[in-house]
């Protein structure tokens, strides 16, 4: 593979990570993929659970936000009283 200029690394995550029950299961890196929330599929979810959150983000011109850039959004506009 290098002498195509092909780089790959291999991880042992998945193996590590793993349930037995998953192990018994069989399943694959494709599975773990596909049980993955977003923030766009929770905000759908919290959409379909509760109508009010769709006139709410209208309302307010509301974005989703990162966990990470919420957190460092959070110590930008802290007060200090």
């Amino acid at each position: 593979m290098r002498q195509l200029g092909i780089h790959a690394q291999l991880y042992d995550y998945l193996e590590r990570a793993a349930t037995d029950e998953q192990r018994k299961q069989g399943l694959d890196i494709a599975d773990f993929l596909l049980n993955i929330e977003t923030i766009e599929g929770k905000l759908e979810q919290m959409k379909r659970t509760n109508q009010s959150i769709s006139k709410l983000i209208n309302l307010f011109q509301l974005q989703p936000v990162s966990e990470s850039n919420a957190n460092t959004y959070d110590r930008m506009n802290t007060k200090t009283f």
